[in-house]
């Protein structure tokens, strides 16, 4: 028996396709220690599955082809379990990943399989290669009318996967009895699992961090490492420790750094070169931190301004703090230059926004302000 090669010929363009997300969790049943996983499977959907199945006789070590028409999708559009509250952003090293802010203070990464773009085309008017025997006419089509089979399997529960990193805060029940006991357990679980509220996140350089934060103006900082990106592909079961806490909805910030003024922040930037990171908060600040400074603060390096050996969160502050000191005026957006040396902001006048608006532009070295442009009057 040998493989079957399967090709996939665009004969038609769609519209947009819509996909169900399929949240990646995994429980542990209460009675021991075995738990069980939704799903841990391979990617629903991929033809490199398939065709690792598809496999027919053969004389001659000839091999056997099977075209299948398909229908390319240019869209998808993939049904998150809340709104977006926050932004959306695409991981630096896979387009078919990324991470979403929703409306309930949740943080979720998402996968989208590559196949997804592809539907095949039922209609029984595939083309064949040309046979060189009647056997050979009928081993091929009969095999082409397995393959189709396994693709309507696959094409009923064609998903994306999400996975929470800050899953959705927990509603107890309207008849839920209390009891002090009960009251007791809740809030020392509730101590030892710090419940975060994310209004907005972004990837760093590499994707191996992702910077969010809070409603109540906190800096987190989530390790994200290529066991998790593979349990959330559904690329097999990962033992890791990571993993597991990311499947569980049990992760926790590897940093946690109060940001000053405690301000809520809706937009978070990364520079492109890794080394800044750009804070617009509701106070109308622009605070800049050091990537490198953090960094040294999760993984245990660098001086404490205490003296002691180990720099600590409390001893992390802004490098700089940007405003306008004449209006006051909230930043509506910010984003750093090409090169990582600048910061740019723009912000609209009161008492009507968009009557006069201006953008400043600061060098991320010295925090000096370069320049100032002010819109007409």
């Amino acid at each position: 028996r040998e493989s079957v090669t399967v090709r996939i010929d665009t004969v038609s363009i769609g519209r947009a396709r819509l996909l169900r997300s399929n949240v990646v969790s995994m429980s542990k049943s209460s009675g021991g220690g075995s738990s069980s996983t939704t799903p841990m499977s391979p990617p629903r959907g991929s033809l490199l599955s398939l065709a690792k199945t598809a496999t027919a006789p053969s004389k001659g070590n000839k091999p056997v082809t099977t075209v299948l028409n398909a229908r390319r999708h240019p869209t998808l559009v993939l049904e998150l379990p809340q709104p977006l509250g926050g932004p959306v952003e695409l991981h630096p090293h896979d387009g078919h990943a990324g991470l979403a802010c929703m409306i309930d203070g949740s943080l979720a990464l998402f996968w989208i399989p590559p196949m997804a773009f592809y539907e095949t085309l039922h209609d029984g008017k595939e083309s064949l290669p040309a046979p060189l025997s009647a056997k050979a006419t009928i081993l091929e089509t009969n095999e082409k009318k397995r393959i189709m089979k396994l693709l309507k399997e696959e094409e009923a529960g064609r998903v994306g996967n999400l996975a929470y990193l800050v899953p959705p805060p927990k509603e107890e029940g309207a008849n839920q009895r209390m009891t002090p006991s009960s009251s007791a357990k809740k809030t020392s679980s509730s101590s030892n699992k710090p419940q975060y509220f994310i209004t907005c996140a972004a990837f760093g350089k590499h994707g191996q961090v992702i910077w969010a934060v809070t409603k109540c103006g906190n800096l987190l900082a989530f390790l994200i490492d290529s066991s998790m990106m593979d349990m959330l592909r559904g690329e097999g079961n990962s033992a890791s420790a990571a993993a597991i806490a990311f499947s569980k909805q049990r992760l926790r910030p590897a940093l946690c750094v109060k940001v000053p003024g405690g301000a809520a922040a809706w937009q978070i930037i990364v520079s492109r070169n890794g080394r800044y990171i750009l804070i617009n908060s509701a106070d109308c600040s622009l605070r800049l931190f050091d990537v490198e400074e953090l960094t040294e603060a999760f993984e245990g390096k660098g001086k404490g301004g205490d003296g002691s050996t180990q720099k600590k969160s409390s001893d992390i502050k802004p490098r700089f703090v940007f405003q306008d000191n004449i209006s006051k005026a909230p930043w509506a957006s910010c984003d750093f230059s090409g090169d990582g040396e600048y910061v740019v902001g723009g912000c609209n006048s009161y008492p009507q926004p968009g009557d006069n608006y201006k953008l400043f532009l600061w060098n991320c070295i010295t925090g000096e302000l370069v320049d100032q442009l002010t819109g007409p009057v």
